[in-house]
């Protein structure tokens, strides 16, 4: 009788979650190539009916089961045919999320759960998390460079892809912001980030520049949807003192380095400056849906004439 894994995740997440699953037990010496896609032919008395028919000579082996969802809730006439983890065979239940509603409570600790951790949204338990997956592929970053790509990566998996793709290029250096700004994002998400930096900063040659390579991809709404964001959260925080920017940052769910950013902006701009640039970049997204705008040219008109 076989030992029951359950992986639950799910994209990439549960790739990689199953792929080292498998990986430890070929380790171990199982033949772990055979698959099975759960449908509604198939059922749970099924799969540990072929495991019954199972010889003394048979090997130890693993079977995978694909989307496990579909053989509904785990029959309680079948606990008493679960055997520890060291059994010959195991099926491995893949689900998408949400398995435990289909065990029993008091089964699930005889199970072997793998399971995708929900990483944090923001603030300090974000940038301890990802410090701790960079400490997991054994890459240094600093800190800007954890900053940076937990802005930029919303993917776990994509974000440990990348850690990992970093500490390759560093040499086994500590990863600097730089180094993350050359690799991680492409030429048109470079230049987006360093308009949106640079109008924060108040940089009208970096502004200049990101403007003009921004051009060339002719995103304008895209351009001015990220301006429009990022300028919000700098009126709100012109507009609010002490405790209540608190609750700016909590309602725009403003992460680390976009704080530092908008409180930027709030520093070199007045309020009313920034509220007008705000009323005016939302007109002329509204405008630009309806085909009415003036493309790029308006666009510009409004950031060069705040930063004057």
């Amino acid at each position: 009788m076989p030992h029951l894994f359950v992986v639950n995740a799910a994209g990439s997440s549960q790739r990689r979650l199953l792929s080292e699953l498998l990986q430890t037990c070929t380790a171990k010496g199982y033949e772990t190539g055979r698959r099975v896609e759960a449908d509604a032919e198939k059922s749970w008395q099924d799969l540990f009916a072929v495991q019954r028919t199972k010889t003394l000579f048979t090997v130890a082996s693993v079977t995978v089961i694909e989307s496990a969802e579909n053989l509904g809730p785990f029959p309680e006439s079948l606990e008493r045919f679960l055997e520890p983890e060291e059994s010959e065979t195991i099926l491995v239940a893949v689900y998408g999320g949400d398995c435990k509603k289909y065990f029993p409570k008091g089964l699930l600790p005889r199970l072997s759960l793998r399971e995708a951790v929900e990483p944090p949204r923001w603030g300090e338990a974000r940038r301890r998390w990802i410090e701790n997956l960079a400490s997991e592929e054994k890459v240094r970053l600093g800190r800007e460079a954890g900053a940076l790509l937990g802005e930029w990566f919303e993917d776990p998996e994509e974000l440990r892809s990348e850690i990992r793709k970093l500490g390759i290029a560093s040499g086994g250096e500590q990863v600097s912001g730089a180094l993350v700004r050359t690799l991680s994002v492409d030429e048109g998400r470079k230049a987006l980030l360093d308009f949106l930096d640079g109008f924060c900063r108040k940089d009208r040659r970096v502004v200049l520049d990101a403007l003009e390579a921004l051009r060339r991809r002719d995103e304008v709404l895209a351009a001015a949807t990220a301006f429009y964001n990022r300028v919000r959260g700098a009126m709100y925080l012109s507009l609010m003192k002490g405790s209540l920017r608190e609750e700016v940052v909590r309602a725009l769910g403003l992460r680390p380095y976009q704080r530092k950013l908008a409180e930027e902006a709030a520093s070199r701009y007045t309020p009313e400056t920034l509220k007008h640039v705000v009323a005016e970049t939302a007109a002329f997204s509204c405008r630009e849906k309806w085909g009415r705008g003036a493309g790029w040219n308006e666009l510009e008109l409004i950031v060069l004439g705040a930063m004057k």
